[in-house]
């Protein structure tokens, strides 16, 4: 009889154990993130952008906290679709007071184009991050995003549900500012962006990413600025 009870007690507690394991990741896959980077990968001094989107709906307001290591944020901006938000933060804590009707259902857009949505679910907000000039190839970053989220009612809908996503540095194929690919950041690589911007010169694939210094995505004086500034420093 007392091995039964307790073989009963074993499988119960068994049951209990699956389900907070099920009820914890079904949280935790609410908020998901991705990286993408405006280079071709994630190289030291690469700005990247972090999404975060949440699966869970029915949401009227939210607490976006964020965590990323030594990545440098230097942007924020929340999905067109909650317009009518408000938004404050401090450091890496940002409140989103989402847009509702007078029955308190989630109002997506303004103006004529406003949308009563319940159920609305996706892109929350687009954080970016500069990679540290001097990381080096292998090294990691960790940006994670926890999400408190009630519905109009106040009633709690996501209570710290996380998500997360890695990024792992690797080594440019070139060297930032050698353009003309002799080993070496001079005055010659900086004349060379400057008749490139002229339309003097022609460069390669590789030699424009070389070229852009302040990685804006374009190759011009300002790049040409740099190099010589860094050949001089």
């Amino acid at each position: 009889m007392k091995n039964r009870i307790f073989s009963l007690l074993l499988a119960l507690v068994m049951m209990v154990g699956m389900l907070s394991v099920t009820a914890l990741a079904e949280e935790s896959s609410a908020v998901s993130l991705a990286a993408t980077s405006g280079d071709e990968d994630f190289y030291p001094g690469s700005t990247v952008t972090v999404t975060v989107s949440l699966s869970q709906s029915g949401y009227a307001g939210l607490v976006l906290k964020t965590t990323c290591g030594d990545l440098v944020q230097n942007g924020l901006e929340v999905a067109d679709e909650l317009g009518g938000y408000s938004l404050s933060s401090a450091g890496n804590t940002i409140w989103v007071n989402c847009n509702v009707d007078e029955n308190g259902n989630l109002v997506l857009n303004e103006g004529e184009d406003a949308i009563v949505n319940t159920t609305y679910t996706g892109l929350i907000a687009n954080l970016t991050y500069t990679i540290p000039a001097d990381a080096k190839a292998g090294d990691t970053f960790t940006v994670t995003a926890t999400v408190d989220a009630v519905d109009a009612d106040e009633t709690v809908v996501l209570d710290g549900a996380t998500g997360s996503t890695t990024i792992t540095v690797v080594e440019r194929p070139y060297v930032l500012g050698d353009v003309n690919e002799d080993g070496a950041v001079d005055f010659s690589d900086a004349f060379l962006v400057a008749a490139y911007f002229m339309d003097n010169a022609t460069f390669t694939e590789t030699q424009k990413l070389a070229g852009d210094m302040n990685n804006d995505g374009a190759v011009d004086f300002s790049d040409a600025f740099l190099i010589a500034q860094a050949f001089m420093s």
